[in-house]
């Protein structure tokens, strides 16, 4: 179950090359049993090539249990790239202290990372 004062925190590296979500984009959502979205954390296209750290208060859903869905959607264009990479998800009580960020972060997930 969510716990009071929840806080979670991400660090996302998400990179794309659309100009809008209206065909493609990158998501976080909390979900019911059935899969449906109870709670939309972000939708968004952002090209940020670098680890972000991504923050959300879940306290109004605390004592509630949730699926936590990240994914990413596109349209299937050969042209066009939806990516997201995550780490260090992580929820906690109110304000505990943040995960160390590693001590030589890669620059950018692998390669050969598979694509979707």
């Amino acid at each position: 179950a969510i716990p009071p004062d929840g806080v979670l925190t991400a660090r996302l590296y998400q990179l794309s090359d659309e100009a809008n979500t209206n065909y493609a984009y990158q998501e976080a959502d909390l979900l019911d049993d059935r899969g449906n979205v109870v709670v939309n954390l972000y939708k968004s296209v952002n090209n940020k090539a670098g680890w972000v750290l991504g923050t959300w208060n879940l306290a109004a859903y605390a004592g509630k249990i949730y699926w936590l869905y990240f994914g990413v959607h596109g349209d299937g264009q050969p042209n066009f790239a939806t990516e997201q990479f995550l780490d260090d998800v992580i929820l906690t009580r109110g304000s505990a202290p943040l995960p160390a960020s590693p001590a030589s972060p890669s620059p950018r997930p692998p390669a050969n990372a598979p694509r979707i």
